[in-house]
Parts: C-alpha cells; sequence; structure tokens
C-alpha cells in the first residue's frame, strides 16, 4: 500500500471534484489517501470520506480579481515561498509516496524540493499540446485594442500564439528566484508548474483536440461518484413538464460565478413570462441572495448534472471543462458566456465544431436582454443537433486508441 497526498485548489469546485475520480481509484486499490485542503469546497472532500488536513490557500475572490485582468501576479515571490514553507511542512508531517496536484501551481516547487513524485492534473488549456487556436481569452489587453471582442477573428494564428506564450512566460516571473533559492530546475514558463511526473488532463478522451502527447500524459475521465448532493425532490415534476413539450433551459455558470450569472437568471426570468413553454433548472450559489424554486424555475445551491443534464434542450454555460465536456459527451446545444479566459477557448472550441454560440459577457453586462434572442433562435435551430451527431461520431471512432485507466494505474505503480 502506497500513500498519497492531495492538492486541489479547493475554493473552485471545479478544481476539487476532478482529483475525486483519481482518488477513489487508488482508495479501490488499497492505497491511502490525505487531502490537504482549506477552501470553501473542503465540505465536499469530507462528505466524501476523505481524511482532511488544513492548508492555507489563496481566496478565490483575490484570485479572480487578478486574473480577470489576465495575469497571476498575486503569485509574488514572498507569497511563493510563504506556501512552499507551508506545503514542505505538510509533505514532512505526512510523508506521502506520491503528490497529487490539482491547481495549486507551487506544488511543482515543493515536490522537487521534498524529493517526491508528482502526479498534476490539469485543465486542457493549460497544456503545450492544446491543438486548436484560440490562443487569446477575451480579457487579453489585445483584446481592448479592437472593437471586436474577440482578437483571434483578425489577428495571424502565430501572433496570436506568440501572445499566449508571452503571457505564460510572464506570469512563471516570479518562480524563477524561488527555484534559485532552493537549486531546483528553473521553470520553461507558467504551463511547466502543471506539468507532472504524470500529467493528467481533466478531459474525456477525444473530447479537445490535443498534438503529440508525450507518454506520461493520460486523460482523467470524470465518474458520476465524483459529484456529490442528493437527489432533487422535484425531478418528476420537471421530468413531467419535459414529457408535456416544455423546453428545459438549463443554466450551469460555475460554483463561484460572479457578475455573468446575476444577470443570465434576471433576464431569463423575464424570459419566462413571455415564453411559457420554457422550464428553467439552476443553481443560485454564484447569487448573493438564495431563490426559491418555482413551478417552472427550480433553483439549488448544487444542481445534480447527471439527472437534470439529460433532460436539457440546451445548456447556458461558463465554459468551464466539466461542465462542457457532458454537454459534449451528451449532444447538448451549448449557450456559452465566459467569464475567465481558459472558459472562453473551451467555448470557441465548440462554437467553431457547430455545438454552441458564444456570447461575450462584456456585451452581456452592456445589454442582457441580447441573450433572450440567442436562446430562442438555437432552441429551434437542428443543425446544432445535427453537429453534435457528428461530433460523437468522429469521437467514437478516435476513443479507442487512447490509453486506459488500467494504463494510468500501472504508471502511477511505476512511480513508486
Amino acid at each position: 500500500m502506497a500513500s498519497f497526498l492531495f492538492f486541489p485548489y479547493s475554493n473552485q469546485l471545479g478544481s476539487t471534484i476532478p482529483s475525486i475520480t483519481l482518488a477513489k481509484m487508488l482508495q479501490a486499490k488499497g492505497h491511502q489517501v490525505t487531502y490537504a485542503s482549506n477552501g470553501k469546497f473542503t465540505q465536499v472532500l469530507i462528505d466524501k470520506g476523505f481524511d482532511v488536513l488544513p492548508i492555507n490557500e489563496v481566496s478565490y475572490l483575490q484570485y479572480r480579481r487578478h486574473v480577470d485582468e489576465n495575469n497571476v501576479d498575486f503569485y509574488s515571490e514572498s507569497l511563493i515561498h510563504h506556501f512552499v514553507d507551508t506545503e514542505l511542512d505538510l509533505i514532512r508531517k505526512v510523508n506521502p509516496d506520491v503528490i497529487v496536484s490539482n491547481n495549486r501551481p507551487t506544488i511543482k516547487l515543493s515536490s522537487q524540493i521534498a524529493g517526491k513524485k508528482m502526479v498534476s492534473i490539469v485543465i486542457p488549456t493549460l497544456t503545450r499540446y492544446y491543438g486548436h487556436h484560440y490562443y487569446i481569452p477575451e480579457n487579453h489587453f489585445l483584446n481592448t485594442l479592437y472593437p471586436f471582442g474577440d482578437s483571434n477573428a483578425i489577428i495571424p494564428p502565430s501572433v496570436r500564439k506568440f501572445a499566449f506564450l508571452k503571457t505564460m512566460k510572464h506570469w512563471s516571473r516570479h518562480f524563477g528566484p524561488v527555484c534559485n533559492y532552493y537549486r531546483i530546475p528553473k521553470l520553461r514558463d507558467y504551463l511547466s508548474v502543471y506539468e507532472g511526473d504524470i500529467t493528467l488532463i481533466n478531459q474525456s478522451p477525444g473530447v479537445s483536440p490535443f498534438q503529440n502527447l508525450p507518454s506520461n500524459y493520460f486523460f482523467l475521465e470524470q465518474k458520476l461518484e465524483s459529484t456529490f448532493g442528493e437527489s432533487h425532490s422535484w425531478l418528476s415534476n420537471l421530468k413531467a413538464q419535459k414529457e408535456a413539450g416544455k423546453k428545459v433551459v438549463y443554466i450551469s455558470m460555475g460554483s463561484s460565478a460572479l457578475k455573468s450569472f446575476p444577470l443570465v437568471i434576471q433576464t431569463l426570468e423575464q424570459l419566462l413570462q413571455k415564453h411559457e413553454n420554457l422550464v428553467l433548472v439552476s443553481n443560485h450559489t454564484g447569487l448573493t441572495q438564495e431563490h426559491k424554486s418555482t413551478e417552472r424555475h427550480y433553483t439549488e445551491k448544487f444542481i445534480r448534472s447527471q439527472e437534470v443534464l439529460p433532460l436539457a434542450d440546451i445548456v447556458i454555460t461558463h465554459g468551464g471543462i466539466n461542465t462542457l465536456t457532458e454537454c459534449l459527451l451528451q449532444g447538448k446545444t451549448v449557450l456559452g458566456i465566459p467569464e475567465q479566459g481558459e472558459q472562453l477557448w473551451n467555448l470557441k472550441y465548440a462554437e467553431e465544431k457547430g455545438l454552441g454560440k458564444v456570447l461575450s459577457k462584456f456585451q452581456l453586462e452592456k445589454n442582457p436582454e441580447i441573450i433572450g434572442p440567442a436562446l430562442v433562435t438555437m432552441l429551434v435551430d437542428s443543425s446544432y443537433q445535427e453537429k453534435s451527431k457528428l461530433f460523437l461520431e468522429e469521437r467514437a471512432k478516435q476513443v479507442p486508441s487512447f490509453k486506459t485507466e488500467n494504463d494510468l494505474y500501472q504508471a502511477i505503480l511505476n512511480l513508486l
């Protein structure tokens, strides 16, 4: 039996849930799993039965304040030193055989200093092997130079990639002095902090394109047991409305949505009054006040997507990779409103494949009413369903060539 110490960024649900799939797999094989977590979704890990030790984390508001300005400059040299010192104390206390990181950048340094092997869970866009060309996020400064809302549409591909790589280099600049202090190899760029001895791409195989993945890269297929929460009491009512011909709009804007989510909810509540055939399902964790469910708007703090998504006619989403992957694999039309950079990359790929449409959050903030016509038009446009069917057929031809869960487990054993 080996021991594994997991470090998720648990102030985001999307950086907490994916590691549970791996943790459950290791536990089933008889290994010991311990989490280091102190964010607002730590209770999810406790509810799943894991042992959890406290660790400090960057607050979500601080994270968003910087990321929305297209930088992660809050990782100053002094903050990196502080996190590394804290992580090293815990690593020495637990003395794990392998460390697992899920979106906690400083663990790369701590693992090397402690001489521990590291497994990293990373979103697709933060690998250097991502295969599509939407390199410039919506909030990049280049987009402020043009009135089009997306510089990817007019800037040559080579310039887009250059801007992306320069940004990744810029984001890593404070890590260099810390690496020098501990006499460990200097990071190539910010993408390097997400490269482990084994790197797991948080996505089902064949959903997004990749180029020439190294042998130590694997896809981490999410399992339903990674989700949480009780079954919804109103689910039977929703199914009855679906059978009666109502159109179900599922709003999944992330567990920590900020500006866009309240605008979407407010606008769609008004749309319900005009269209009697619409039914809404949404969470309310991103709102300042909790909403109560009504006859045609079912809302809870968290929505169990495995129950609701099969019933949805369209999904309005921020474009997080977990939600988007679920939508694409179930052939659901997506109306995307990205709030952070990588979400735009995810959604732009879906739009390029004809699987959805992207609305700019900046346009939404200026005129929230734009979401109504877009939603109504997409509900009657059959081309999205046709493209979804074609997408799934193409994916089915590719998936057998990908490595299996057994291949991943054997690779982890080889680290021990």
